[in-house]
């Protein structure tokens, strides 16, 4: 029973680490757009305090020392006396986007921070809230105090308070769409205050551990908060956009793939081959270093080449002219792209050919402009200019017997069209010398003999 405990206990850890990555991943997204939305900044504020609660309970359930153990609960009780008064300021945010302004409902919120930092204060210097470290296997917390009830009263009124706010913000949006958006973040706002309540400090002292029944109600309830979390945000994010809902969706499906998904399959990972690496026989260091590694290379493999699949499964480019918008960023490519590319060809055609030099010349402008080209510039055009005026009229590439026309020492062919009626430029590729046939000559009986280090 101890042992299915502890795996109870380490699926907890991870769900709850699996949050902290998420939350604090959402407040990064959120950073560059602080500055001008209220709704926002109170959201990002809400999450922080979720983070830090289950973040300190994550390090609470690591530490060795008690001492060190009531430190890390200390700072957790930060962000559970704060959440109240956070989430009422983020519901009266959203009630401002109804057209609903107040002075007493600022007056409120100021007076829930004072309630906030009265009670922190009692936490940190008092007994009153909570008294003396409850240390249990895989769960250390603090026991109630004797005014924790005073407490759980100002915690659950006030938030009762702020979901109540939403509803009204729900009722007062006019479009469907903003009614349906508030309806969901009505749902998904009761997350905050359920996760961080305190529950077991008010649980009777206990040397027996966390009971089966109780990990698995965590559980439960932690992948319950998790997906409210998720809805929440993906429908905060619409609250005052500037920008159309299918670029807001994008933006934020992409980061949460590359950042907090990243990141947990990581940690998942990690934890494994933690607890397998004596079963597989390598040392612990060794092997969480090359999964770690491994993993991390093929997450990022697997978003870059299953991109586009991806964003057709979430609806992001069904649309055919998104479809099409998407792939004409994909075949755009500038001038100097092009130049590149061409140069790559001739550099390539150059070595398969044996010869010094080649080049490409358009023809569609009034004369023929050169492109691209690989070896001695001066070698066709003397003067160092670009003018190819003395090319033959286009009707003398071919000649009659089918050979190539010859031209300052290069054959010319014409490049046509796909249509191949359309004829659109020249390839110039230079006559091998008597240098370059020497050198392959050298070079091939170098090679009957065994190379230029000796045969065997």
């Amino acid at each position: 029973m101890s042992y299915f405990s502890d795996l109870l206990a380490l699926l907890n850890d991870i769900l709850q680490a699996f949050i902290v990555i998420f939350g604090a991943s959402v407040v990064l997204y959120n950073l560059p757009y602080l500055r001008r939305d209220r709704v926002l900044q109170a959201y990002s504020l809400l999450l922080g305090a979720v983070v830090v609660v289950f973040f300190t309970e994550l390090l609470v359930s690591r530490v060795a020392l008690i001492g060190s153990a009531e430190i890390w609960l200390r700072l957790k009780w930060l962000g559970i006396v704060f959440v109240p008064a956070i989430q009422f300021q983020f519901s009266d945010t959203l009630l401002l986007t109804t057209g609903s302004h107040s002075r007493r409902r600022r007056g409120l919120t100021a007076l829930a921070y004072a309630g906030s930092l009265v009670f922190y204060t009692l936490v940190l210097f008092t007994p009153y809230i909570v008294k003396g470290t409850v240390d249990l296997p895989n769960v250390t917390h603090f026991a109630a105090g004797s005014f924790f009830f005073a407490f759980a009263i100002f915690f659950w009124t006030t938030s009762l308070a702020s979901i109540y706010n939403v509803l009204r913000a729900s009722q007062r949006a006019i479009t469907t769409s903003t009614r349906h958006r508030m309806r969901i973040i009505l749902f998904g706002i009761m997350a905050a205050p359920l996760s961080v309540f305190p529950y077991l400090a008010i649980t009777r002292r206990t040397t027996n551990g966390v009971p089966i029944w109780a990990w698995l109600l965590l559980l439960v309830g932690n992948g319950v908060v998790g997906i409210m979390f998720s809805q929440l945000t993906a429908n905060i994010i619409y609250i005052g956009g500037i920008e159309s809902s299918r670029v807001m969706r994008v933006k934020l499906y992409k980061f949460m793939a590359r950042v907090p998904m990243t990141a947990s399959i990581v940690l998942l990972v990690y934890v494994l081959t933690v607890r397998a690496s004596n079963f597989l026989g390598l040392a612990t260091e060794a092997a969480t270093a090359f999964t770690t590694i491994t993993s991390l290379m093929l997450v990022e493999w697997a978003i870059h080449a299953y991109k586009s699949q991806l964003e057709r499964v979430l609806h992001f480019n069904n649309e055919p002219a998104i479809r099409h918008i998407q792939a004409l960023s994909d075949r755009l490519i500038t001038s100097q792209d092009m130049r590149q590319f061409l140069e790559s060809l001739l550099a390539a055609g150059c070595d398969r050919l044996r010869v010094p030099s080649a080049f490409i010349a358009s023809l569609a402008g009034a004369k023929p402009e050169l492109t691209a080209w690989i070896g001695a510039h001066d070698r066709f055009l003397p003067d160092g200019s670009d003018d190819l005026t003395t090319l033959p009229a286009p009707i003398q590439f071919e000649q009659d017997n089918g050979e190539l026309l010859v031209w300052n020492g290069y054959r010319i062919r014409p490049l046509y069209a796909r249509d191949g009626d359309s004829l659109v430029g020249i390839l110039g590729i230079a006559l091998r010398g008597e240098r370059e046939r020497d050198r392959d000559e050298e070079t091939e009986t170098e090679t009957d003999r065994g190379g230029w280090f000796g045969g065997d």
